[in-house]
């Protein structure tokens, strides 16, 4: 699915980001004004416009691609999901120590990390258990400025 078809909830986004639903919906609004969300739903569903995507790739750097960590659709990951994710677990590892996190933070990073590492030795590593340890990782580096990291985070999650 095209990432500008897909949709979440402002408040969800907000929430991700440590704001309220008011703060959500402020922050919402502004994307809205530069064009760089649109809202999808009347309960609150907004997503990228292609403009919000193309301000993304820049801020990210050239040749950023989100669609380079989307996993491919089944219950089961393929040899190319296992190779996506071993690269994304290699950017970690190459930009964590720029994270600043507490100790508790980078003590909970490691287990996650190796815990996805553990799990892609199965004969057959299950799509959702990576997915769920991509979200456990995004909410402890979401907060530490690492954009394209979190970004690749958010294309496995999908």
């Amino acid at each position: 699915e095209d990432i500008i078809e897909k949709q979440v909830s402002m408040y969800d986004a907000g929430a991700v980001l440590g704001l309220d639903r008011t703060e959500s919906s402020a922050m919402a609004e502004a994307l809205f004004l530069h064009e760089l969300a649109e809202l999808k739903t009347l309960s609150g569903g907004i997503g990228i416009t292609q403009k919000g995507l193309e301000t993304l790739q820049v801020e990210m750097g050239v040749g950023f691609d989100i669609n380079r960590y989307r996993l491919s659709q089944g219950p089961v990951l393929g040899q190319n999901d296992i190779g996506i994710i071993r690269d994304l677990v290699s950017d970690i590892r190459k930009t964590v120590d720029q994270a600043g996190l507490s100790f508790e933070q980078a003590e909970e990073l490691v287990m996650d990390i190796k815990t996805l590492e553990i799990h892609l030795l199965s004969n057959r590593p299950k799509t959702a258990i990576v997915k769920e340890i991509a979200r456990s990782i995004l909410s402890i580096l979401s907060p530490t400025g690492l954009q394209k990291i979190c970004a690749g985070l958010s294309g496995v999650i999908g």
